[in-house]
């Protein structure tokens, strides 16, 4: 029954089937919009694993700061946020390597240099993360709340972060890795760099200290001498001539540091810089690896040799 007449209900009925038409087409639109945008999520789950592997890698890229104070702890701290988006990723093997191809192809030749180096660090660090010792060294670099220990198809996956950018430059696959001792070497000999300031306060002990942490790495290596001289020749040859002489006079420190640990009351002066002594008094064994560390930055500089 129409109880509205004339030009002014004409005018009420047309606004109410404008009101219809309107609903009509929100309602219409907002399905759409929904269907759409389920589409575009079903589609993009792997786009958005990529993406936030793309923001890691930019983290390694922009924080990774390779021969600095802490840079062996830094890339503790990285390769463990790798490890732990190859553990939450569903994207496959193959997806990875595209990606991260992309990722690195898409940077200048001098910028890949840089990166290659940073990943270096990151693959050692990825070494030590699959030790025996892992969680002392996150400990240490303060990673918490990780998904450690990491499942197999993590590391395959990581794997195939590493590989596309490292390649054949790559000293050994996550299946092949050594010890973690080459590794536990470069970190003490970068902090050594980029802490130890010979004639400011202090420095007298800091060079005893790092001299007690090699003696006690050369009490656990199982590394041959001659492989100790060429990871440390090839370290230290990597540096300009500036810095080797600066690398010089932080190893001389130590070579001294060395001397008054089996000279000067070894057992006070670890008790004073904090480093263990479980290995003291360290046996003639330990004396041939920090020996060749030495001798491969000071060689016929030494004044004399610690140990004859």
């Amino acid at each position: 029954m129409e109880f509205i007449v004339g030009r002014k209900g004409e005018k009420m009925k047309k606004k109410s089937w404008m009101a219809v038409l309107v609903a009509l087409i929100l309602v219409c639109g907002f399905f759409g919009v929904t269907r759409y945008s389920y589409a575009e999520g079903e589609q993009t789950q792997e786009e958005k694993e990529l993406a936030n592997l793309g923001t890691r890698l930019e983290r390694v890229h922009k924080t990774m700061h390779y021969g600095t104070t802490g840079a062996a702890l830094r890339a503790v701290q990285l390769a463990a946020s790798l490890l732990d988006w190859s553990c939450r990723a569903t994207v496959s093997k193959e997806a990875v390597e595209s990606y991260v191809d992309a990722w690195f192809t898409g940077y200048s030749l001098y910028e890949q240099t840089v990166i290659r180096r940073q990943f270096t660090d990151v693959d050692a660090a990825w070494d030590i993360l699959m030790g025996k010792n892992a969680k002392a060294y996150m400990l240490e670099a303060g990673v918490f709340g990780t998904l450690y220990p990491w499942n197999e198809p993590a590391i395959y996956r990581m794997d195939k972060i590493i590989d596309p950018i490292l390649g054949n430059a790559r000293e050994y696959s996550v299946y092949e890795m050594p010890d973690s001792d080459e590794w536990a070497l470069r970190s003490i000999l970068e902090d050594m760099r980029g802490k130890l300031e010979p004639g400011k306060k202090g420095a007298g002990l800091m060079a005893v200290q790092f001299a007690a942490e090699l003696l006690n790495w050369s009490t656990e290596t199982g590394m041959e001498p001659e492989a100790i001289f060429q990871l440390v020749s090839e370290w230290y040859g990597a540096f300009s001539a500036e810095e080797q002489e600066s690398v010089r006079l932080r190893m001389t420190a130590v070579d001294d540091g060395w001397y008054q640990l089996l000279h000067n009351g070894g057992k006070a002066l670890l008790i004073d810089t904090g480093v263990s002594a479980k290995y003291y008094p360290w046996t003639d064994a330990a004396m041939i690896p920090i020996d060749k560390v030495v001798d491969a930055v000071l060689g016929n500089e030494r004044e004399f040799s610690v140990y004859p």
